[in-house]
């Protein structure tokens, strides 16, 4: 499935269990930056978020909801894929007073030549997949 955010910018969206996933993630972030050379190239792994069990509908034998399926965990992972070339080295929340919230990342520094100029794209892709607010920086060090 791809998706177009912007212009200069696409995303795609593999299953976990697909053919081109089974290669390495950086064999194909190198091939698809060749073959769109000029644009943003992200890849994001397709995940589900199971709805939260309610009284309603908690069957008595049914399994526990896993962690790695709720809402939290599947927009963190998004968002590790996301940057994938780099690392986060650290992530806050900042809630203003009219509370609205914005994701602050931290990239790590050693990538800020290969990622820097793609953090509009990423607080954009983040915001078409999640509906939240994400800004990103690379601090000299992080405590």
């Amino acid at each position: 499935m791809l998706v177009l955010v912007a212009k200069l910018s696409s995303s795609l969206s593999l299953s976990l269990n697909s053919d081109s996933s089974r290669r390495s993630k950086s064999d194909l972030f190198v091939s698809w930056r060749k073959k769109f050379s000029g644009k943003h190239i992200v890849f994001i792994a397709q995940r589900r978020i199971l709805p939260k069990p309610t009284r309603k509908t908690r069957i008595k034998n049914k399994q526990k909801r896993p962690r790695s399926r709720t809402l939290t965990a599947v927009h963190d992972n998004i968002l590790e894929d996301l940057v994938f070339p780099a690392e986060i080295v650290g992530k806050r929340t900042r809630v203003k007073l009219d509370c609205s919230r914005i994701i602050k990342i931290h990239l790590d520094k050693a990538q800020q030549n290969n990622v820097g100029h793609k953090t509009d794209t990423y607080s954009a892709v983040y915001k078409k997949l999640t509906v939240k607010t994400l800004s990103s920086s690379f601090p000299a060090e992080f405590k």
